[in-house]
């Protein structure tokens, strides 16, 4: 009741300013949507397990979504861990992580 219902591209903008790509963003917007229900809105802030109760598996499985959308692959699923409880914000950092490493480690072996 005492947050602001931030709107789709309001919370996506606020992902980008926590340095969440555009893509990651709406991804995880897609992803985390039917987690809420009115008149409660997806918050950068809001904890993937203490506030919203998404089973650690359900993450892992959000993880490797994306990892696929990106690259066409499963992600090893030794990786796919999310750091403990992590916000949502911190989730999409993590999930941009993972690309980032995953490209990098490709230039260097070309």
């Amino acid at each position: 009741e005492s947050r602001a219902a931030l709107t789709d591209d309001q919370f996506v903008e606020e992902l980008q300013k926590l340095g969440v790509s555009d893509g990651t963003a709406r991804f995880l917007l897609h992803e985390i949507s039917f987690y809420y229900y009115p008149p409660l809105r997806p918050d950068p802030t809001d904890r993937v397990y203490s506030t919203l109760s998404i089973d650690p598996w359900d993450v892992a499985d959000i993880i490797e979504d994306h990892w696929r959308d990106v690259h066409g692959l499963p992600q090893p699923a030794e990786n796919v861990v999310a750091p403990e409880d992590p916000s949502l914000a911190e989730l999409g950092q993590f999930m941009d992580a993972l690309v980032s490493a995953f490209v990098a480690g490709r230039t260097a072996k070309h």
